[in-house]
C-alpha cells in the first residue's frame, strides 16, 4: 500500500561545473516523512521528518532573499 499524499516534481539546473544539464527533484508526502528524490529516483533519496522538512523550506525561502 502506498500512504503518498502528495506529490510536487521541479526541474533544476546542475552546475556546469558537473556537466550541467536538468536535474529532476521530487518531493513527497508519504504516511509522516517527506522525501526528496533527486533525478526522482529512490537510490538518490533523502527521507526527513515533518520538522526537518520544515526547516529545509525555511532555509530554501532565506537563501532565495
Amino acid at each position: 500500500m502506498n500512504d503518498e499524499s502528495r506529490r510536487y516534481t521541479f526541474t533544476a539546473r546542475r552546475p556546469a561545473e558537473v556537466g550541467g544539464g536538468n536535474c529532476s527533484i521530487v518531493v513527497r508526502r508519504v504516511g509522516q516523512r517527506v522525501e526528496l528524490l533527486l533525478y526522482g529516483l529512490w537510490e538518490a533519496a533523502a527521507v526527513l521528518t515533518l520538522t526537518q522538512a520544515v526547516d529545509v523550506s525555511e532555509a530554501l525561502s532565506r537563501a532565495s532573499e
